[in-house]
């Protein structure tokens, strides 16, 4: 039956633009999906989320902030269980000028 689900939680999510990308803050692999209702992130919400066979934490944003690509992936819990991330593009494109900044200030400060 789970297996039966995925696939049609799959199928719902078939239209959605989606892609492999690496992750900036820490270095894995993930999936980014660009979603723009709500209706689909919760589609793609409950794929993800179904996936896991014995459940998993979720961390990050798991809110539907509009029309964007939005980044799912995991870090292994080892004996726990894995710890399942989502956030927005706006997330990394604000990190990255955040750590682009601190070289900046090093400059003025030369």
């Amino acid at each position: 039956m789970k297996h039966e689900k995925l696939l049609e939680l799959k199928e719902r999510i078939s239209h959605i633009n989606h892609k492999k990308v690496d992750v900036i803050d820490n270095l894995c692999g993930g999936e980014a999906y660009y979603i723009t209702n709500e209706n689909d992130f919760k589609s793609v919400e409950s794929f993800i989320t179904e996936s896991y066979l014995y459940g998993c934490n979720c961390s990050g944003n798991w809110n539907y902030n509009g029309e964007n690509w939005y980044i799912f992936y995991s870090e292994d819990g080892g004996d726990y269980r894995d710890e399942l991330y989502c956030y927005d593009l706006d997330y990394y494109k604000k990190m990255v000028k955040e750590f682009l900044e601190q070289f900046e200030i090093d400059l003025k400060k030369s």
